[in-house]
């Protein structure tokens, strides 16, 4: 089966992020308001993984790099991030 974890960016941010996407002409970008980040992506059962809301509030983040990864349909451009949590 697998687990899909995610957060959401607040909606400032995701202006902010899709207005780079637009400087950069990045193909095939996704709306602003479908932005996220992904914290956790396994295609393994996870059984004693337990997700809580302990961060259930603003976290600053620092950008990392730029990666490609593969998916079943195209490749995805991904921005890593950083933070101190």
């Amino acid at each position: 089966m697998g687990m899909y974890v995610w957060a959401d960016f607040d909606h400032e941010s995701k202006l902010a992020l899709y207005r780079i996407v637009q400087q950069f002409e990045i193909p095939n970008a996704v709306r602003p308001d479908k932005l996220h980040i992904t914290i956790l992506c396994s295609t393994v059962d996870l059984q004693t993984y337990r997700p809580t809301d302990k961060y259930a509030t603003t976290v600053s983040l620092t950008p990392v790099r730029f990666e490609i990864w593969e998916t079943a349909t195209t490749p995805c451009l991904v921005l890593v991030l950083d933070s101190d949590i």
